[in-house]
């Protein structure tokens, strides 16, 4: 999160300032790559903005008080939709397997050129743009949706790193428990980060390798394919994961009985008096035509059943027409 914020504050700020000026052409084409900033690096820029002075030959050249982008609130805004577009970039390239670090630096340059002079309400379209224009370079084909249902399920535990599966995985959390007013276990930072063996949350495979869950697909092959889609994963904290990894599906809920919330959903004793996510579940079926429920099999329509509530899920939080 902070680094996106990071990077929202620099775009905004190159952008207000024009300190990209000599980087670009009228095109918007980058002209020279190896040029520094204005004559400054990222670094002092942003030392700059958070209250320390950059210097070149014993003379400020940039502080707080002459970057206007600092002084006005609607910028702060500004920082704010930038941030949120920047991480909604970022996972929508996760999700449709088109992301490289190289692409993702060069529409962090090409953005301070689209967003120049354009109103809040114009970001969004200008990043939806990019975005398809990505896909269109990548797949070859006329996007038109910035996430379609089979490149989201072709997004899984093989072609997705893990500290991306951890953050994906934690703000779905974090979206469930703050419409059913609940605490979080831990935050989305923590969840996201953490390692350890013990205090690390780890990917959890809901289909276990077991003569069972092996039986309900054609082959064995068949079986890993899907076994590794998103809609079967959950996020488990510690030796917990270690504990549930060979286990029958049933024996696995009583771990995920006391895990995060996602994990809990598959459960049918989380029903049984919870208010709050009643009345968020009702919601969703009325708004969006999905109900969050219980499995007590796991079986591969479980799991398509999971992949499309989980898909529908993703539209809502990072606002997906």
């Amino acid at each position: 999160k902070t680094t996106i914020q990071n990077l929202a504050v620099l775009i905004l700020l190159i952008s207000t300032m024009n300190v990209y000026s000599q980087e670009y052409g009228s095109h918007g084409i980058r002209e020279d790559s190896s040029r520094p900033i204005a004559g400054l690096t990222i670094q002092e820029i942003r030392n700059a903005v958070y209250g320390v002075p950059a210097y070149q030959e014993g003379k400020t050249v940039l502080s707080v008080s002459n970057i206007p982008v600092m002084r006005d609130s609607m910028e702060m805004k500004k920082i704010e939709v930038i941030s949120k577009e920047f991480d909604r970039f970022y996972v929508l390239l996760r999700l449709n397997s088109i992301y490289d670090s190289n692409s993702f630096q060069e529409a962090a340059y090409w953005f301070n050129f689209a967003i120049k002079g354009k109103p809040v309400e114009e970001y969004r379209q200008i990043f939806d743009g990019k975005i398809l224009e990505i896909l269109r370079e990548k797949k070859g084909k006329n996007a038109t949706s910035v996430l379609e249902y089979n490149a989201f399920l072709k997004a899984n535990y093989t072609n997705l790193d893990t500290r991306f599966l951890r953050y994906f995985l934690a703000r779905v959390e974090k979206y469930i428990t703050t419409q059913c007013n609940c605490e979080m276990q831990n935050d989305v930072q923590y969840i996201s980060t953490r390692t350890g063996h013990k205090t690390g949350y780890h990917i959890e495979h809901i289909l276990s390798r077991n003569e069972t869950n092996l039986g309900y697909f054609e082959n064995e092959e068949a079986f890993e394919n899907h076994r590794n889609q998103l809609g079967g994963l959950l996020l488990l904290k510690g030796l917990d994961n270690i504990s549930s990894s060979n286990e029958e599906y049933a024996d696995k809920l009583k771990t995920y009985s006391v895990g995060l919330m996602w994990g809990h959903t598959l459960c049918t004793d989380f029903y049984h008096t919870n208010k709050d996510f009643d009345a968020f579940n009702n919601t969703l079926h009325e708004n969006y035509g999905i109900m969050i429920k219980p499995y007590q099999k796991f079986d591969a329509q479980a799991l398509e059943d999971r992949n499309k509530l989980l898909y529908n899920l993703v539209k809502i939080i990072w606002e997906i027409d």
